[in-house]
């Protein structure tokens, strides 16, 4: 495929399958052996564009108006490189917490390899203390960057 094609192709995953929440749309765009690589969760990513569909889902009943908005691409050879802005507002539970009506936006990137016409890898760096702070999940965050104080961090101020 050419540079322009992948390129169409990662424009149409981030506005119909982010943006739109069309999880059918990723039978059409995404490899069912897909792997997507996240540093930012304990297993370190995913595999095959059904658990893809899952992730999809689950984030888009949590943030109902998630918006990628795409800021640079580069593409070359089999590769697109992303750099976007991603925001939402905690309309649903995540994890353990409840909804916070806290909005969110971070800045992000995404590394997709295709072949064949198809999305068949993804790498991904997202801001997750950001996305935390921002929702004020302060709970989460201070238990995230314990390990990394060399002292007790201050109570969340009452609201």
């Amino acid at each position: 495929m050419s540079l322009t094609n992948n390129r169409a192709i990662v424009r149409r995953y981030f506005a119909e399958v982010w943006n739109q929440g069309d999880v059918a749309v990723i039978d059409e765009l995404v490899a069912p052996t897909y792997l997507r690589h996240n540093d930012s969760i304990p297993a370190g990513g995913v595999s095959g564009s059904d658990a893809l569909k899952r992730i999809v889902t689950s984030e888009r009943l949590t943030f109902p108006d998630l918006a990628q908005s795409i800021e640079d691409m580069i593409s070359e050879a089999d590769r697109v490189t992303v750099r976007l802005k991603s925001s939402g507002t905690m309309r649903g539970k995540l994890l353990e917490h409840e909804p916070t009506g806290k909005h969110f936006t971070i800045p992000a990137i995404h590394i997709i390899r295709l072949s064949d016409g198809r999305i068949q890898e993804e790498w991904l760096t997202v801001n997750v203390i950001g996305i935390l702070s921002q929702l004020e999940l302060t709970p989460a965050l201070r238990q995230l960057l314990q390990p990394f104080s060399g002292q007790e961090l201050p109570a969340a101020s009452a609201q």
